[in-house]
């Protein structure tokens, strides 16, 4: 699995997930920014510290693992990194000429809920719902991509 990472609310990198032996392991790579950088994993039901990104060959680096029994207190389903303690609602730029977009907060199985005024949207992740592209609307929100479908 791989995430973007957010430093100071901009994209600066990514974080990968894989399994190696009896360790699940998470590596991040990032471009150099200024000051430190404390990573958290952030998902439905709350967040967790990673770990601080220190300086590597002119990027910043992080590599940790975790037994199984110290994943088992990560969030899951991870929904975003960032250098924040607590996620950021995701709000993709505006659209249709500089029309205000809507605010989405993550809901726990993975999906979004976004309000603008009194509309409300649900976005599906599109990757879960290959079958139903003509039911609702592509976007891009927060890197990856949605079927948005008015409620």
């Amino acid at each position: 699995m791989v995430w973007p990472v957010f430093l100071g609310g901009a994209e600066a990198g990514t974080l990968t997930e894989t399994r190696e032996g009896l360790y699940r392991v998470f590596r991040a790579d990032c471009a150099m920014t200024e000051g430190l950088h404390r990573l958290y994993l952030h998902g439905a039901h709350g967040s967790a510290a990673l770990g601080l990104l220190r300086p590597e060959a002119g990027r910043l680096r992080l590599c940790r693992r975790f037994t199984r029994l110290e994943e088992a207190a990560l969030p899951r389903p991870i929904l975003s990194v960032s250098d924040r303690e607590a996620p950021e609602a995701v709000s993709p730029a505006p659209e249709n000429g500089g029309e205000a977009a809507p605010v989405w907060r993550a809901l726990a199985d993975g999906s979004l809920l976004g309000m603008q005024g009194e509309e409300r949207f649900l976005a599906l992740p599109a990757a879960l719902s290959p079958g139903a592209a003509a039911a609702g609307r592509l976007r891009r929100i927060g890197g990856k991509d949605y079927l948005v479908f008015r409620l």
